[in-house]
């Protein structure tokens, strides 16, 4: 039933525990691990200078029951890291809560949920080469830095509207039954709503398949107080409104349609079997009759190519037909003008009224409000740059089911280490290459990490010197990113013989314009000889040559980046403002994928009280040209690597240093207020016009050294954005009557 799903609340999001270790591992690797190993040094000068070592981590969401926890302590996160290769450099290991901190940052509200190492550290204990670390220094350390941000919400507290996030839970869901069905739950409530039963989140509800780590759910009744007023406005007649109860079902009989003098009696949404089903019923009554004409439908929800679709099945309607007794006893004199009536009554509420109501709830209120709920939110949620995390989940949404609305999806973890060297190059046999600068030589070639070697079918990549290979037994090349390379199993030397990147054939398969060489298109990592690491992977193989793709990502060396950038603050529009009452002026979009299945158009039956086989067709969908006027912001962060306790963090734009911590700018005309807060910049514009300028930062440690770097900023103006407009009831009846006339073939 509706709400099992989501336990009361509005919309869930949940993230499989397996996304947490490449998740903190590209946090921890983008700089975080340094952070606290160069605050542990400079705390404890006694302790081994290991620099910034390479790593491996677990990630578990089950209470530890190895140490001992608070009995307060909840929603438990326990990060355990293995320093070096094989843990050969210390270990690591922070038990802490996961909570949600509610803030604004420049004027926009936001819930992040987050790793609270402020005030709910449970555990911290460290070993850095050979020494143990005092757990009160570590916690200490870890207090300092204050949070891990996971998923920064944006909110409006004071809302109504239900298209509005007003509040964010969250809940790690630590399955103790089988399969550990383990999860983080983002759980969301929205304008009219109240927070549901967190308790009862006691196991992820969405069964993933491979590949899929994710997965959000929609409330059956959240959609329906979004839907309610969407119908109430739409079906509007002049200043007569339905109303409507909860979740989605008609009060009253309401007239539809004044010229024919039809009733709306029924109109009612529910969720039933893995779809929402729509029932809805109308009346017309006239000389000697009265006709009402029932009919049902199922609104089906897919996702392909990662894109959200919605489609129906519509049933055939049934038709009843009321004669008074006394109109049969006169039917000898007016038996042939009933007759013409009743199929004129029929025509009207099947092909005028019944059809066109169940196609324009289907395309115009449900369909645009699903789609629209699925993008708003994860656009939302995925684009922000507040409090910015080391990586970014872009979600890819995969399968769906209903019980409630539940979205399952696969999540793109982005990763943000530099990048030394990438592209493709050409190795004639017997060449040798050097992926830390992607030059290719002989053997003059100095610091050379691999060789082309052998002749014909005896090829062979090959390491030299101290580098070494691993194989992956992947073909995703752009899946590994730095973190996921250092655990890879490496040796040293290492060798890849030709028959593993590719199946040779005979020879003669070239008379039949078959490539002679099948590549397997296998990845292996590599750490090269100056201890940088490496993705590569053969991508062509001749007889004298072979092409390698490769990435090879820089070694922690001290550096400083400005992550962030400028993005609209998120807005959902109220349901009624989209209503459509003329279509004129408006661009119509057809989409050949979302037509709706329906039976074939059959003659009437001679007897009009059987059912009638329908053949809707599916208007085209209209998008009211608009203008983005929602405010723009800024988020900036210095990101930093292989610093040592960096101290000091300063940004100038466009050469001029910002020495308070707020005020205003003037770039380019628009005048910018600003907002300096540790290594964080804030920028917010006081103007909707276009604007670019340069911002800087210098960066120094306890060190003393000093880096800086600048990046140019175009911000946009106001662009029109396409938003999906829904028709109002006439004005789709009206237009599906003007471009396929009565489809029940009545007259």
């Amino acid at each position: 039933m509706p709400g099992d799903e989501t336990k009361g609340y509005d919309i869930v999001m949940e993230f499989n525990e397996e996304l947490y270790n490449p998740f903190f591992g590209e946090t921890f690797d983008a700089g975080f691990l340094c952070g606290i190993l160069d605050e542990l040094r400079s705390r404890i000068p006694i302790i081994p200078n290991v620099g910034c070592p390479v790593f491996t981590l677990n990630v578990l969401f089950d209470r530890p029951t190895d140490i001992s926890l608070p009995a307060s302590a909840s929603d438990t996160i326990d990060i355990r890291l293995a320093l070096g290769e094989s843990g050969s450099l210390g270990s690591m290991r922070i038990v802490a809560g996961v909570d949600v901190n509610s803030t604004t940052v420049a004027g926009v509200q936001l819930d992040i949920i987050r790793v609270n190492l402020a005030s709910k550290i449970y555990h911290a204990s460290a070993n850095i080469g050979g020494l143990p670390v005092s757990g009160s220094i570590f916690t200490s350390v870890l207090q300092d830095i204050g949070s891990i941000p996971l998923l920064p919400v944006p909110v409006n507290r004071t809302s109504s509207e239900p298209t509005n996030i007003i509040r964010a839970d969250t809940k790690v869901i630590d399955h103790t039954g089988a399969g550990d069905r383990d999860a983080l739950a983002a759980l969301l409530i929205m304008g009219g709503g109240a927070a549901g039963n967190r308790a009862a989140f006691t196991e992820r509800f969405a069964e993933l398949g491979t590949g899929e780590q994710a997965g959000m759910a929609f409330d059956f009744n959240w959609l329906c107080r979004i839907i309610r007023p969407r119908l109430t406005e739409a079906l509007k007649r002049g200043d007569r409104r339905p109303v409507f109860d909860a979740p989605c079902r008609l009060h009253e009989p309401f007239r539809i349609d004044d010229e024919h003098d039809v009733d709306l009696t029924r109109l009612e949404l529910t969720l039933v079997d893995g779809a929402i089903q729509i029932s809805a019923a109308v009346r017309k009554s006239g000389f000697c009759y009265s006709a009402t004409g029932t009919v049902g439908a199922r609104i089906l929800i897919r996702i392909t190519d990662g894109n959200l679709q919605v489609s129906s099945e519509i049933d055939d309607p049934d038709i009843d037909v009321d004669i008074p007794w006394y109109c049969w006893i006169a039917a000898a004199v007016i038996g042939g003008l009933l007759g013409g009536i009743l199929l004129g009554a029929i025509g009207t509420i099947i092909g005028a009224i019944l059809v066109p109501l169940i196609l324009w709830i289907t395309t115009e209120t449900v369909e645009g409000i699903v789609e629209d709920a699925a993008k708003q939110v994860t656009d939302a949620i995925g684009d922000l740059n507040f409090e910015v995390p080391a990586v970014g989940l872009n979600l890819i949404l995969d399968e769906v089911f209903l019980d409630d609305i539940v979205l399952r999806s696969r999540v793109d973890i982005q990763s943000t280490a530099p990048i030394r060297a990438e592209g493709v190059i050409t190795v004639r046999n017997g060449e040798r290459f050097d992926l830390d600068n992607g030059t290719v030589g002989g053997e003059t070639l100095p610091a050379a990490d691999m060789i082309w070697d052998g002749e014909r079918l005896s090829r062979r990549l090959r390491t030299l010197c101290d580098t070494a290979l691993a194989r992956t037994g992947s073909s995703a090349f752009s899946k590994f990113t730095r973190y996921k390379l250092y655990a890879l199993p490496y040796q040293s030397p290492a060798s890849v013989p030709l028959n593993e990147l590719a199946i040779v054939l005979p020879s003669f398969f070239n008379i039949f314009g078959i490539d002679q060489y099948q590549e397997t298109k296998l990845v292996y990592g590599v750490r090269t000889n100056e201890d940088r690491y490496s993705v590569i992977q053969a991508i062509e193989v001749k007889d004298d040559y072979i092409r390698i793709r490769y990435r090879t990502y820089e070694k922690r060396l001290p550096r400083v980046d400005i992550i962030g950038g400028f993005r609209y603050e998120p807005v959902f529009p109220r349901p009624i403002d989209n209503v459509i009452d003329d279509i004129v002026g408006l661009q119509p979009i057809h989409t050949e994928d979302s037509k709706i299945p329906c039976p074939p158009v059959q003659a009437v039956p001679k007897d009009p009280c059987e059912a009638i086989k329908l053949g809707p067709k599916r208007l085209p969908k209209y998008f009211i040209p608009k203008v983005t006027t929602t405010k723009k912001v800024g988020k900036f962060q210095a990101r930093s690597e292989a610093l040592v306790h960096p101290t000091t963090v300063n940004w100038s734009i466009d050469k001029k240093s910002l020495e308070a911590k707020e005020g205003t700018l003037a770039l380019g005309g628009v005048d910018v207020s600003y907002e300096v807060t540790n290594d964080a910049l804030t920028l917010l514009p006081k103007s909707d016009r276009s604007f670019s300028f340069e911002i800087a930062v210098t960066v120094a440690d306890s060190a003393a050294t000093t880096i800086s770097t600048s990046r140019c900023i175009e911000v946009a103006g106001s662009k029109p954005v396409k938003q999906r407009g829904t028709l109002s009831f006439a004005a789709f009846k009206n237009e599906y009557m003007n471009t396929f006339g009565n489809t029940t073939n009545l007259t």
